[in-house]
Formats: structure tokens, sequence, C-alpha cells
């Protein structure tokens, strides 16, 4: 049956066979490492993220090389299985972004306003004027090649040091159970405001590098991302709140539960990921 479906959508039977097996290789063996980290007393995610290190290029890859590239086919080729595994990646974050946002409480956030700025400009900070003076200082042994531009190198391994994986956070802090406290909304809060900022940085290093940038419309482009970005957030907190309040009574009012209101959720979600992609954020 799975085969006369693949081959009648254009994917062959055995590329159906290695996209359902690295799958199951992905989920598996991080929900195992996950339960291991719990049973340590750790979050799970550090488990979760140790699997994608074993199955990835690190340990995989270097030990079984062809295994990895059987398992895991390089999207740059344009196989199915290649470009399928990177549709589940996209939507999988996608997902994991909405669960690290229904975590967030706007009314504790907007109440820790300036302590989740202090904090969030501080952890970005410090670790920015580390990493951007070592770069400055050693470029060629971190990695700058024979570039001659060091100073959007430092900026870049200033930011790249000094940024937020929010998902990650969020889910640390799901797994310790202190996501709803006032220290958790602190710590989502300030590294929302961390993204915010790192993310504006690498648009601007991007608009540096660019050799054509004044005439081939990057800067523009970068700026217009940034214009959009803002009008999102602030569309999404004022407008978007509002709106949503008046929706989700009549989902649960006149929906299937918990059908609809998953339904519900899953659209929103999906048209605010596919408009932010639109618009340049990743």
């Amino acid at each position: 049956m799975t085969g006369t479906l693949a081959a009648a959508e254009g994917l062959p039977s055995q590329d159906v066979t290695v996209l359902l097996l690295s799958l199951a290789a992905l989920m598996g063996l991080a929900k195992v490492l996950g339960e291991v980290a719990t049973r340590f007393g750790q979050p799970s995610v550090l488990g979760e993220i140790t699997a994608g290190i074993l199955l990835g290029q690190t340990v995989l890859g270097t030990l079984a090389p062809e295994t990895f590239q059987w398992l895991f086919p390089d999207p740059a080729e344009g196989s199915g299985p290649a470009l399928a595994l990177q549709g589940f990646i996209a939507l999988s974050a996608t997902l994991l972004l909405l669960v690290a946002g229904m975590e967030v409480d706007l009314t504790t956030v907007f109440r820790q306003g300036r302590a989740a700025l202090f904090v969030g400009l501080l952890g970005l900070l410090v670790p920015f004027v580390f990493g951007a003076a070592a770069a400055g200082w050693w470029p060629k042994p971190i990695g700058i090649g024979q570039a001659a531009n060091v100073l959007p190198f430092a900026i870049f391994v200033g930011i790249a040091l000094s940024i937020t994986a929010l998902p990650v956070v969020a889910k640390i802090l799901i797994d310790l159970n202190i996501s709803k406290s006032d220290l958790g909304m602190l710590i989502i809060a300030s590294a929302m405001i961390n993204d915010i900022v790192g993310w504006i940085g690498f648009a601007v290093v991007l608009a540096m590098i660019s050799p054509n940038s004044a005439t081939d419309g990057t800067s523009t482009a970068i700026g217009l991302t940034i214009l959009f970005t803002m009008l999102f957030i602030v569309a999404m907190v004022t407008i978007g709140r509002f709106a949503f309040h008046r929706m989700i009574p009549y989902v649960q009012a006149h929906w299937h539960w918990p059908g609809g209101m998953l339904v519900f959720v899953m659209v929103v979600a999906l048209l605010s990921a596919a408009l932010t992609e639109h618009i340049g954020i990743h």
C-alpha cells in the first residue's frame, strides 16, 4: 500500500523507507535519551540534544559516513527523502516555537519589563564583548580564513556567542516545571529580548558583508525585514491578542473539543510562521 501510494505521488518506495527510518531514529533516540536525562534529574531536552549530536555529522557522520549519508541525505542534492525530512524539521521547529510561545504569560512579562530588559541586554552584552574582542584580536585562528574585513567577522562571532536559543530555554523551563513561575517568565522574557536584538544584529552584519549592499537592495530589504518584524510583534500583542480573546470563547462553545481548539491554534501558528518566514525571519 505504501509503495503504491509513493509511486503514485512520485516518491519511490525506497525513498519512503529511508524517510520513515530517519524519523524513527530521530524520535526514538531522542525519547530514550530524554528519559535517561530525566532519570538523572536533568531536563529531558538535554538528552534530546545529545541524540541530535549522536545522529548528526559530529558522531555518526564521522564514525559511519556512508550510513549517515544514506539515513540523512544532503538537502543540497534535492533528493526526495532529504526534502521531505527538511519539511518535517521546519514543521517541528514551528511547533516547538509554538509550545514556547504558549508558555509565555504576557501579563507577567509586561510586569517584569524593566528587569527583563536589564537581564536580556546584559546577557547579550557580556558574551558579545568577549566574543567580538577575541575574533578581532585573533581572527585567523577563530576561522576568518583569508578575508580582510575583520569588523563584520568580529561582530558576527560576538552575536553568535551571545544569542539565545529561545525554544530550548523554554523547553528546559517546562521540563523543570518552573515555566509559569515569576523566575521562569523573567528568563523567557529576557531570552525574547536577547533574540530580537541579536537577530537584528545579524541582519546588520549581512548588510556589512554584502559587497553591493548599497546598490543591490540588500540594505533596503534588511530594513524592511526589521520594520515588518516590529510591526508584527506590536500587532500580535495588541490587535491580535484582543481578537484571539474574542475568538477563543466562540471556538470553545461551537467547535468540537478538543479537536476544534487544536485546529484553531495550529492554523494561527502556521499562518504566523508563514508570514514571518515570508518577511525574512527564519
